[in-house]
């Protein structure tokens, strides 16, 4: 029993100490908690309210369920700082359309110690075709035709009639 007593002053103290100490008179706590936490603290009070309504025998942790359940809303509710930004959702694409690309800036091409395997192949596939590029339009600038073993001939294929 003593160890029930001090297990709850030092539960009363903790949250004595978050609520005066660390919050203080200042809202904005309890209210950004509020928003961003909603979810944590729907589930958990929904879940305490759900443990008074139902019937729970045959469930022997029903009463830790709850207790958990109803300190968890608690804590996301007054704990500061704890207000979680980021969303586990994915991300909506409209068909056709890339809303990640409007505002990113090109910083160059990608270093390729940054890469992984799959985008060094697909770069060393670009540049090969780049590089096959490059040799047709050079051979097509100098109008030249050769045969595998010929040497170049600095000649023009089609000479205009004199």
């Amino acid at each position: 029993m003593l160890n029930c007593i001090n297990a709850g002053e030092y539960a009363y103290e903790q949250v004595e100490y978050i609520i005066v100490e660390e919050n203080g008179y200042d809202p904005k706590t309890y209210i950004m908690n509020t928003v961003y936490n909603f979810g944590h603290i729907f589930d958990g009070i929904r879940d305490t309210y759900l443990f008074f309504v139902e019937d729970q025998r045959g469930n022997p942790d029903a009463v830790y369920q709850m207790g958990f359940n109803l300190g968890q809303a608690f804590y996301y509710f007054i704990t500061p700082d704890i207000a979680e930004y980021n969303s586990d959702a994915v991300d909506y694409k409209v068909k056709n359309f890339d809303y990640e690309g409007i505002y990113t800036v090109d910083k160059g091409p990608k270093d390729p110690a940054d890469m992984t395997p799959d985008e060094l192949d697909a770069a060393a596939a670009r540049a090969a075709i780049m590089e096959k590029r490059r040799k047709a339009e050079e051979a097509k600038k100098a109008n030249q035709v050769r045969l595998p073993g010929q040497p170049v001939s600095p000649a023009p294929v089609n000479p205009t009639p004199k």
